[in-house]
């Protein structure tokens, strides 16, 4: 990948923002995704919504949006699929990606764009929490400070930077156009993996650290492990394949700039480890990876818990905890335990703040 920055043509003083939705299946929040894209107070704003072959009633939904939005409907492609079609049809200098099931503020894109400067690749935010209809918990996505600056280097050495979900990044379309389209058929999930963590390879990334929009918790997120209520280690598995295909996008990148990922950069770290502590715990090791034990797993996990620069002392404790819980417990407990590790609506909203 080869970034190229045309410099004669500066960024518009306000720039146009683009506001890319990409739904699928998710009818009961997609009203309240457009709604809130059309109703920013920033003036400057076009909303496109790519419904990814939805089988539920979003498109009786979308009929209602016709002339105020851009809406595309298209065969289900995943998520990689949706993000290259809407980016296609966008004309926005900033570009932001809407998940259907979350939601913006009123002021979300003027305070992103007030925050906005030359040579950022991305801007970030925290996410405020809410549950499934929408009311705040208190708890934000991601906990933590998010950082600031040249990147690369720390990406390189852990294999990953602090950063938000799909729709806490604003991007900058000439970047999005050096890694635009991607594989459809290799990030029919994760496409935002994709995008985030390609970002510091081709500019700045820049934090505000105040949440900007609204992540929704609940049970179908494609992030959550809700399958683990009836130990199904389907998503857990999709989740590591995830963390394989992260490393070789890594690898591609330091590559192409004559830079070394260590192999080990995406495989030491909490998340990382969490999932695969609790594959050993049922039995389904994903194959990308070698087999460790499960105590192996626990002390790496509880190293990394407690290294973490990006963690307080709080949310340190809390992980070390649920990994030792999570590695001595005997097999009924895990349904309780790993629910909970890994879906934020079914745990108790002051864990939210810290896990």
């Amino acid at each position: 990948m080869t970034y190229e920055r045309d410099e004669s043509k500066p960024s518009a003083v306000t720039p146009k923002v683009s506001i890319i939705i990409n739904n699928y299946n998710y009818a009961v929040f997609l009203r309240d995704a457009i709604e809130t894209a059309l109703s920013q107070t920033y003036h400057d704003v076009e909303v496109i919504v790519v419904d990814d072959g939805s089988t539920d009633n979003s498109r009786d939904v979308l009929s209602e949006y016709a002339d105020k939005a851009i809406v595309i409907c298209q065969q289900n492609r995943g998520q990689g699929g949706a993000i290259n079609a809407g980016f296609a049809r966008s004309s926005g200098e900033l570009i932001l990606f809407l998940d259907s099931d979350d939601f913006l503020a009123p002021d979300t894109i003027e305070v992103a764009v007030r925050h906005w400067q030359s040579g950022l690749s991305k801007l970030q935010f925290p996410l405020a929490i809410t549950n499934c209809v929408g009311e705040t918990t208190g708890a934000l996505n991601p906990t933590g400070s998010l950082p600031t600056g040249d990147l690369v280097a720390e990406i390189l050495r852990e294999g990953s930077y602090p950063c938000s979900p799909t729709t806490g990044n604003l991007f900058d379309r000439q970047y999005l156009r050096n890694v635009l389209p991607m594989s459809a058929e290799e990030w029919k999930r994760g496409a935002d993996g994709y995008l985030v963590y390609s970002a510091p390879f081709f500019g700045r990334v820049k934090s505000v650290n105040e949440p900007l929009a609204f992540y929704r918790a609940h049970s179908n997120s494609a992030t959550n492990m809700a399958g683990l209520k009836a130990l199904d280690p389907s998503r857990l598995t999709k989740l590591l394949g995830d963390d394989d295909r992260r490393l070789k996008l890594l690898r591609e990148l330091a590559l192409s700039r004559g830079l070394t990922v260590s192999d080990t950069a995406v495989t030491k770290t909490w998340c990382h480890l969490k999932l695969r502590l609790a594959a050993a715990k049922l039995g389904h090791e994903h194959p990308a990876f070698e087999h460790v034990s499960a105590l192996s797993l626990t002390a790496r996990a509880v190293v990394a818990a407690c290294c973490s620069r990006r963690t307080n002392l709080v949310a340190k404790v809390i992980q070390t905890a649920w990994v030792l819980i999570v590695s001595a417990a005997p097999r009924p407990w895990l349904p309780v335990l790993l629910t909970q590790g890994f879906n934020a609506a079914e745990r108790p909203e002051w864990m939210q703040r810290f896990f």
